[in-house]
């Protein structure tokens, strides 16, 4: 449907120049191959994956409205969408073969249309809902957030995935595709001074006229759609992602009377600072914790802060490391693209200078000590859980860039540095702790000051300053709290 209708909507073809033709692999329900083999993604369910922008677009019309559903099943659909399957089923020497092996439910025909049934099934009972999911959008102010389901699974998993993705025309075209339908259904409703008049809204305004072209899959207007989207070239031997400047950001903060969101970028703006295959940091750079957490400003005690994340916060250990990998070895997965390691707790050193950043942004009481209270909500994958924790500031890991960003110059988010209560903090950057790679195997090193997963000598401040809750939902919905209610001054979804 998105494929007939996407057409339909754009008015023309989409193609992808370095790809070679052929009908029968383009067709929705045999693109999984192709999604392996030529755009070296990862996704093990990509039978039907959105390709064109087109179709990227139409998805948002379908799954927000039942508006444009002829039909609540396609299951008729089947011979045009597999002829070859739907011939041989209907072969009367091919049905008298079947019936000699008395095992219709072996052949590759059969499994097709029994898979087709199935999907068609579960589509009946999605549309059953979006009368539902329609009137929530009318009649609620709507925030969304970008997230890897958005284009495509493991999305930005690891330093290998982006240069193998990033590294082709057509995987880059893809990628493209999304984040402008992404741009255009949600950016452009949670950050509509992105799109104004005026330098301000050059990003937005320059990626709609593109995607207006006669055909955005040309040269001129490709370039453009993947520089203002922010498509990466690749991840340069630092582990950072490389990109164009002039990109459209898709972190915002909003203030309401009793609460403050603030949403995070956990997707475009990772580092990967260990091996090809190695979990990222989700945000590492002092730009984007600068741009991200400490430009909302800090609203007092009186307001919670709400933390939106499209990754895990703090995590389940328990889940993470134990029972999903169990689980998942017994029904034959392994792997590290199957554990998709992507909560802040499986690189340390980014989850204390994540909490570092929130907490040394808050004003310091009457003790001294910084205080903030914070909820964390985040989806990882296909399960539920919350965490309630008190947890103390760690230290900074690199020297501040600027007074206004590091408040104190130890760079802490305590105004006591640990282990003597009222001394001065230090002054030298010598003193902070390195912000390089470390060398040494996962898990060797105890030197102080080292950041991949090596355990810090420093003992952390004594003063409990962070309260937090995390909870996380599943691929199914997204969180409540990114729906608010309507206030003055609050800002519809486009």
């Amino acid at each position: 449907m998105c494929t007939v209708y996407g057409k339909a909507l754009l008015g023309r073809d989409e193609s992808f120049a370095t790809i070679a033709p052929g009908p029968r692999k383009w067709r929705p329900g045999r693109r999984q191959q192709m999604i392996l083999d030529e755009f070296h993604m990862t996704s093990t369910a990509a039978r039907s994956h959105l390709l064109r922008f087109s179709e990227f677009l139409a998805m948002y019309l379908f799954v927000w409205s039942p508006t444009l559903w002829t039909v609540a099943s396609p299951v008729g659909c089947f011979g045009e969408l597999f002829p070859e399957e739907s011939a041989a089923l209907g072969n009367p020497d091919h049905k008298e073969f079947f019936g000699l092996r008395n095992k219709p439910e072996y052949t590759e025909a059969h499994k097709t249309l029994m898979a087709y049934v199935a999907e068609c099934d579960q589509l009946e009972t999605f549309h059953a809902t979006l009368g539902m999911v329609r009137r929530a959008l009318a009649n609620t102010a709507t925030y969304m957030m970008f997230d890897d389901h958005e284009i495509t699974d493991d999305w930005f998993i690891s330093k290998k995935w982006v240069n193998e993705v990033c590294g082709t025309a057509h995987g880059r075209q893809l990628l493209g595709n999304g984040m402008a339908a992404y741009a255009v259904c949600q950016g452009w409703g949670n950050t509509p001074e992105q799109f104004v008049d005026g330098p301000r809204g050059e990003a937005g305004r320059e990626l709609l006229t593109a995607l207006a072209a006669p055909d955005h899959t040309a040269a001129g207007p490709a370039a453009v759609i993947a520089r203002r989207t922010g498509v990466p070239s690749g991840a340069d031997s630092a582990g950072r992602i490389t990109r164009q400047d002039g990109v459209l950001t898709w972190h915002y903060s909003i203030t309401w009377t009793g609460h403050q969101l603030v949403a995070v970028d956990t997707r475009t703006q990772r580092v990967f600072r260990g091996g090809s295959e190695d979990p990222p940091s989700l945000i590492y750079s002092d730009a984007a914790f600068t741009s991200m957490v400490e430009s909302a400003e800090d609203q007092g005690l009186d307001k919670v802060t709400v933390l939106l994340s499209p990754c895990p916060v703090l995590g389940d250990p328990a889940i993470e490391e134990v029972a999903q990998p169990a689980v998942r070895r017994i029904q034959g997965y392994d792997g590290q693209l199957e554990q998709d390691y992507e909560a802040w707790g499986h690189d340390p050193r980014a989850f204390e200078e994540f909490i570092a950043r929130v907490l040394g942004h808050a004003k310091p009481g009457a003790d001294g000590v910084r205080r903030r209270r914070v909820i964390s909500l985040a989806r990882p994958s296909t399960r539920c859980s919350s965490r309630a924790t008190r947890s103390p500031a760690p230290p900074r890991s690199s020297p501040p860039s600027a007074p206004s960003s590091r408040p104190h110059p130890d760079g802490t988010s305590s105004a006591r540095w640990p282990g003597s209560a009222g001394a001065p903090p230090p002054s030298s950057p010598s003193t902070w702790p390195s912000s390089s790679n470390c060398p040494r195997p996962y898990d060797s090193c105890s030197s102080a000051g080292c950041g991949w997963r090596c355990p810090p000598r420093r003992p952390p401040p004594s003063s409990s300053t962070w309260t937090s809750s995390a909870s996380s939902t599943s691929n199914a919905a997204r969180p409540p709290s990114t729906r608010p209610s309507t206030t003055p001054g609050s800002r519809p979804s486009r």
